[in-house]
């Protein structure tokens, strides 16, 4: 299966928007914050690789996420947690998801968000594991990532 694909499977199963609009008014709403939303910086290192990504945050019912800029993007990009507060999130499911180099990875590690009124600042650090083409990721790990957040502002 195709890597956005996978991405697809995984973004609609937590309402993440992924489309101008879908016809659903809760994902339609996802889509309205995105646009609406001021961009922030994800700096982050694979394996001895940079990479920099525009991204926002979203709210849904009752998960944040810090999102890729999916209206300009090829870049998947879905980070969770629940609060926009200062504190260490876990990111433990495979929700969490990136694309780097045509290839789909949940992410397992942490996330230290540093949140001052309506804007973050934090670092991310953890393992990937890719995901296979039947949307699963693998046992085994694919290396790790380590980067930086600037820029991200709550105006939800």
């Amino acid at each position: 299966m195709k890597p956005i694909l996978v991405f697809l499977l995984h973004i609609s199963s937590i309402g993440i928007p992924f489309s101008q609009t879908s016809g659903n008014v809760r994902v339609d709403a996802l889509i309205k914050q995105q646009k609406q939303a001021k961009s922030g910086q994800f700096s982050f290192t694979v394996n001895g690789q940079k990479f920099t990504e525009k991204v926002s945050v979203i709210k849904s019912e009752n998960t944040y996420g810090i999102v890729g800029d999916l209206m300009e993007s090829t870049r998947p990009l879905a980070i969770l947690f629940k609060t926009f507060t200062s504190g260490k999130y876990e990111l433990n499911n495979d929700k969490n998801i990136i694309g780097i180099n045509d290839k789909i990875y949940t992410l397992k590690g942490i996330l230290d968000l540093k949140v001052s009124g309506n804007q973050a600042s934090g670092t991310i650090s953890g393992t990937l594991f890719e995901i296979n083409s039947k949307g699963k990721p693998s046992p085994t790990s694919s290396g790790n990532i380590s980067g930086t957040l600037s820029g991200l502002v709550n105006n939800l």
